[in-house]
C-alpha cells in the first residue's frame, strides 16, 4: 500500500506499508517547509502489480508563485521525475506492471489536462474526443484499460504500449457506466479482473460519503462502521480493497477491506 500523510508540522511525506512496516519516501526536490506559498511535500499516489510507484512532490519553479505538483517513478530507491509532462501540475493517478502511468493537470489560468506516460518515456495526451475534452483518467490494469471520471472504462483497440498522442475514442471505446442510487461517482482503481472501485457522495445523508465497488454489472457500497465517510481508493487482484475514511470526531485513518 502506498499513500500520503502530514506530520506534526503540517509537511507532506509519501510512505508505503508493505509487511506491518511504514517507509517514509520524500522527492529528491520536494518543498518540505509550510511558507512557501502552497502545498508541500510528497505523495504516493498509485503501485503496480509488480511493485511499480508512482507520486508527485511539490516544487517551487523559478518565477512562478506558490508551489507545483511535479510527477516521478519510483522503483528500485531510485526517482525518474517526469520533466515532459505539459502541466503546471501533474498528478499521476494510476500505473501498470508495464510501466504505463496515467494522471491528470492543469495548466494555469487555462483548463485541465489528461496525460498517458509510456515506458519509454514519451506522453501522450487522453481526450474523449478529438477536442479539447480531457478524459481524466483515474486508474489502469495491466491489459492497458483506463478507468475514469465520467465514470467511463477506456478499452483500446491496439495492444499498448505505447499509447498514441494523442489517444481517443479513435482509438479505442469509452464505456460508460452508471453506480445505481448515486450522485457524483468518482472512480479511483481497477484491477485485472475489471473490479472498480470508487466513493459517491448520497445527497441528505450521513456518512457524506461511501464507497462502492463494481464487479461486472453488480455494485455494493463501502462503509466504515461508524465513519462520517469512507472512500475507496484501489482494489488489488486478490479484491482487497485499500481506502479512507474520517471517524466520529473527524480524524483520517487508512482501511484494508476484503
Amino acid at each position: 500500500m502506498v499513500g500520503g500523510f502530514g506530520d506534526k508540522n503540517s509537511v507532506g511525506h509519501g510512505f508505503i506499508f508493505a509487511n506491518g512496516q511504514v517507509t517514509t519516501v520524500d522527492g529528491p526536490n520536494a518543498v518540505q517547509n509550510t511558507t512557501s506559498g502552497g502545498p508541500n511535500g510528497t505523495e504516493l499516489t498509485a503501485i503496480s502489480n509488480n511493485g511499480l510507484i508512482v507520486g508527485d512532490q511539490r516544487v517551487i519553479i523559478s518565477g512562478a508563485a506558490g508551489t507545483y505538483a511535479q510527477a516521478f517513478l519510483f522503483q528500485n530507491d531510485k526517482f525518474t521525475i517526469f520533466t515532459n509532462v505539459q502541466a503546471s501540475n501533474a498528478i499521476p493517478t494510476g500505473v501498470n506492471s508495464a510501466g504505463v502511468t496515467v494522471g491528470v493537470g492543469d495548466l494555469v489560468g487555462c483548463c485541465n489536462v489528461s496525460w498517458i506516460r509510456n515506458p519509454d518515456g514519451s506522453i501522450s495526451t487522453f481526450f474523449e474526443t478529438s477536442g479539447m475534452n480531457p478524459a481524466l483518467p483515474e486508474g489502469i490494469n495491466d491489459s492497458g484499460k483506463i478507468v475514469g471520471d465520467g465514470p467511463f472504462i477506456f478499452e483500446p483497440n491496439f495492444t499498448p504500449p505505447p499509447y498514441p498522442n494523442p489517444t481517443t475514442a479513435a482509438n479505442g471505446t469509452f464505456a460508460q457506466f452508471t453506480v445505481p442510487g448515486t450522485s457524483d461517482p468518482a472512480p479511483q482503481g481497477i484491477n485485472n479482473s475489471e473490479q472498480v472501485v470508487g466513493s459517491y457522495a448520497v445527497p441528505n445523508s450521513s456518512p457524506l460519503f461511501f464507497g462502492w465497488m463494481k464487479t461486472g454489472s453488480n455494485y455494493c457500497s463501502l462503509s466504515v462502521p461508524g465513519a462520517k465517510l469512507t472512500q475507496a481508493t484501489d482494489v488489488n487482484d486478490s479484491g482487497l480493497i485499500v481506502g479512507s475514511y474520517q471517524d466520529a470526531t473527524s480524524v483520517q485513518h487508512g482501511f484494508i477491506a476484503k
